[in-house]
């Protein structure tokens, strides 16, 4: 199986990556394994790894949109699901891969794709018929904005 290829470049001002968990085993269905991954997120969003515009956490997968600030995109990446793993592993004494190898990514690089890419990552839950409506889902941005960088991502396209 080929590992994904990632965009690297100085140009690209924000990232939607997606990551799933190993053989798409739903983990995040665990709501005390879905809070840390939440947690992880905002963690890494109040030491200045990133901007952060939105995500939401799938039982068995990951959305996040974000512009790298003191982190390059691989070291944020790695660091979220390291993290992630040694934790959940930790609490679960599992030895094995939690997450999938590598990630998906796309190239933001404008404010129309920026929004588009929000709007689905907060729709997800809803998709997939996890609720109704989407500030209902609580590992996700939706009903968050106020812990969101969404000013920059606005002032970033212009």
């Amino acid at each position: 199986m080929t590992r994904p290829r990632h965009v690297h470049s100085d140009k690209i001002k924000a990232f939607y990556v997606t990551t799933n968990t190993c053989n798409r085993f739903p983990a995040f269905a665990d709501r005390r394994f879905a809070q840390l991954m939440m947690d992880a997120i905002f963690y890494a969003r109040n030491y200045k790894w990133y901007f952060l515009f939105g995500f939401v956490v799938m039982p068995d997968h990951m959305h996040l949109l974000f512009s790298p600030r003191e982190m390059s995109k691989p070291d944020i990446i790695r660091g979220l699901k390291g993290y992630t793993a040694r934790m959940i592993n930790k609490q679960t004494n599992f030895a094995g891969s939690f997450w999938q190898a590598g990630y998906i990514d796309f190239p933001i690089n404008s404010r129309e794709i920026a929004e588009q890419k929000l709007a689905y990552i907060e729709q997800n839950p809803v998709k997939a018929r996890l609720v109704k409506n989407a500030r209902d889902y609580p590992f996700s941005s939706a009903g968050k904005h106020d812990k969101l960088d969404l000013h920059m991502m606005r002032s970033l396209f212009e």
